[in-house]
């Protein structure tokens, strides 16, 4: 049995490519742009009655480079009133001297998809015990950058916001 949960943006449709590679049996949970935060209570339910049902051992937080949200986002085509994107564009901004200035529109779109995977990351790992997730300890929690256009999909090994984990 596989025991793998992945967290995706429900926009991105990424469910077969992850099948693909991890097998049939993996189980998914969505999270809209895939940035997860802490205060949303019904992710985390919903993360934890998941986790708890399929035994899972194993999480990947998971963004695709093409993701259509992000990428309004960074291209500055999207608006405001649409709430969830909020939290991206309020990363752009706070980030965009130390992470995207100087670069090509592509590794800026790549830089925010790991900027997103690396902090929900983050929020998860730091969630899982406050939701008391019974197999928290040995739970692992993964990030993963994939592009179904490009053809590349790499697990980020090392979580450090300062350094790009993979090659442009």
């Amino acid at each position: 049995m596989n025991n793998r949960l992945f967290i995706v943006c429900p926009f991105s449709n990424l469910e077969y490519t992850l099948k693909k590679q991890y097998g049939q049996d993996s189980h998914f949970l969505s999270v809209p742009a895939g940035l997860i935060s802490a205060n949303d209570n019904i992710f985390l339910d919903n993360l934890k009655r998941v986790t708890t049902a399929n035994s899972i051992s194993e999480i990947y937080v998971t963004n695709e480079v093409s993701n259509s949200f992000v990428l309004s986002v960074m291209n500055d085509t999207y608006k405001r009133d649409i709430a969830f994107l909020n939290p991206v564009a309020d990363l752009k901004e706070e980030f965009w001297m130390e992470r995207f200035a100087g670069l090509t529109p592509r590794q800026q779109i790549l830089k925010m998809a790991e900027l997103i995977v690396e902090l929900s990351v983050e929020s998860l790992q730091s969630s899982l015990v406050s939701i008391n997730v019974e197999s928290a300890q040995s739970l692992t929690v993964r990030g993963i950058v994939l592009s179904k256009e490009a053809g590349f999909l790499k697990e980020l090994k090392k979580m450090n916001r300062y350094k790009i984990a993979y090659g442009l």
